[in-house]
């Protein structure tokens, strides 16, 4: 069984949203984004789109990633 983040269900406060906007402007992983802010993904997802922030990745940079983890995700 998995256990809920420990900042789930709990309102978004100021710094948490500030959090959110720095590692979303550094092009952090969703993934670590949620892990940094224990919160869910889907709750990652679900705020960033209330504040009109953009999750994507560039392609180039999804290749470095996947390249430095020996996983090639990308048509080149």
């Amino acid at each position: 069984m998995k256990t809920k983040p420990q900042n789930s269900g709990k309102p978004w406060t100021l710094r948490d949203m500030q959090m959110l906007k720095d590692d979303v402007k550094r092009h952090t992983p969703t993934r670590m984004i949620a892990m940094h802010l224990k919160r869910t993904v889907d709750a990652i997802y679900a705020k960033a789109s209330e504040l009109h922030l953009s999750l994507k990745t560039s392609t180039r940079l999804t290749h470095a990633t996947s390249m430095a983890h020996g996983t090639r995700t990308t048509r080149w």
